[in-house]
């Protein structure tokens, strides 16, 4: 009979800690008799690590520290078991659920066990595939804008920034000016679209709708290794509505 990490079971790793620390500070003695407190702090400061926040090795840090830890955003593209691995290391739990156990699997589980791996595979290779299309210096600013953007909305204020990158189809008239990517959903962008058609225009684009775009050769989508965005997109956007085409 094959075996399994316990570790690799854990789906949502986020709510799995939730619920330990809850159990633990949930029994009254524990809290009063201060137990489990060299745990609770690894447990705290994993889950800080994690979010990527700044920790000073010399300064103590105590479960009492914060009431609410922040826990770490969802990693689109990273298996649960590596989230879960970051939160329990340097505690007992760690060596406890990467203990192999027994385990089957019914036969129509390992079908969807298969899907989720090819779908693993799909989402890793489309990320090679934007990433061959945007730099990762280019798509953190693309997030970066993202964030602003949403908390621009959220005030009520304006967000203007200039473009970030410039995409083209070398064998067409397609260009898209993009200044930001919506940080809940990579997948999507948003900026100057212009489909060659003569109407050029702000809105939201899927990458991986850029990324199958093909010109009359079948040439794919490049970057335009040149472009250096000197104005913002508002600036862009009413040149090209006004010659119909970007230029840029």
């Amino acid at each position: 009979m094959a075996t399994v990490e316990l570790i690799s079971q854990i789906s949502d790793p986020h709510q799995f800690m939730a619920e330990i620390i809850a159990n633990i500070m949930r029994d009254q003695q524990v809290r009063d008799n201060d137990l489990f407190q060299p745990l609770m702090r690894q447990f705290y400061r994993n889950i800080l690590e994690a979010s990527g926040v700044f920790i000073d090795p010399d300064i103590p840090l105590f479960a009492n520290d914060t009431e609410n830890p922040k826990l770490p955003p969802d990693f689109t593209f990273e298996p649960a078991d590596q989230t879960a691995v970051r939160f329990f290391t340097n505690t007992p739990f760690l060596e406890l659920f990467q203990s192999p156990l027994p385990f089957s699997l019914p036969t129509e589980q390992r079908f969807v066990r298969r899907r989720q791996s090819r779908l693993w595979r799909r989402i890793q290779e489309e990320n090679e595939m934007t990433a061959k299309l945007i730099t990762k210096a280019q798509m953190a600013k693309l997030i970066e804008n993202g964030r602003k953007s949403q908390t621009a909305q959220r005030k009520g204020h304006n967000f203007d920034p200039m473009p970030v990158v410039k995409l083209f189809t070398p064998d067409a008239q397609a260009t898209w000016l993009l200044t930001e990517v919506d940080p809940d959903t990579p997948d999507i962008a948003f900026g100057l679209c212009d489909l060659g058609l003569g109407f050029p225009e702000l809105g939201s684009v899927s990458l991986a709708e850029i990324r199958s775009v093909r010109g009359k050769l079948g040439l794919p989508v490049e970057r335009d290794r040149f472009f250096k965005a000197n104005k913002p997109i508002s600036e862009y956007a009413t040149a090209a509505h006004a010659a119909g085409y970007i230029a840029a």
